[in-house]
């Protein structure tokens, strides 16, 4: 008869494969939400990576004739951190709406006030920078008559894909 029991070997064996499966294979390691309808943008974040920053790129305008203009330059709008600058889970981020700093977080971009009011027509990048071992989470946004919506496709020199 054959002896079917797992032995140690064989369970450190899987345990080692789902270990490196979940941190190197084709799983997403997060994902960006958006929540809103309406301008400014909301987001809510979930996965089991940590994010160093968040950070708000943009205005990427979608119309060819308003590309490459002063006015239209990309610029880090907004980067915000976590308390301390420490890295915290996706799942422990709370729901960021552009321009409102959540309690505890500290502004990195601009350094002091504000950031920028949104611009309507414009297409948005919205990335989490994770951590430690790098990489980003991202989206864009389309703001038209100020309804917010995922975008997908070509604006400016911004590339937005299936996120």
């Amino acid at each position: 008869m054959m002896n079917n029991k797992p032995t140690l070997g064989k369970l450190l064996f899987i345990l080692l494969f789902l270990l490196i499966a979940e941190n190197c294979g084709p799983f997403p390691a997060g994902r960006i939400t958006l929540t809103t309808a309406q301008s400014p943008p909301s987001f809510e974040f979930s996965g089991r990576k940590s994010v160093d920053f968040i950070q708000v790129l943009g205005p990427y305008p979608i119309s060819p004739e308003r590309a490459n203009q002063p006015e239209t330059q990309h610029l880090d709008l907004w980067r915000i951190s976590p308390p301390g600058h420490q890295p915290v889970f996706l799942s422990e981020v709370p729901r960021i709406t552009y321009g409102q700093l959540p309690t505890g977080w500290e502004q990195d971009a601009p350094k002091a006030g504000p950031p920028p009011p949104i611009k309507d027509g414009a297409v948005y990048y919205v990335s989490a920078i994770l951590s430690p071992e790098g990489g980003q989470l991202h989206m864009c946004v389309l703001i038209r008559e100020g309804q917010v919506q995922a975008f997908h496709g070509k604006a400016d020199q911004l590339a937005c894909d299936g996120e």
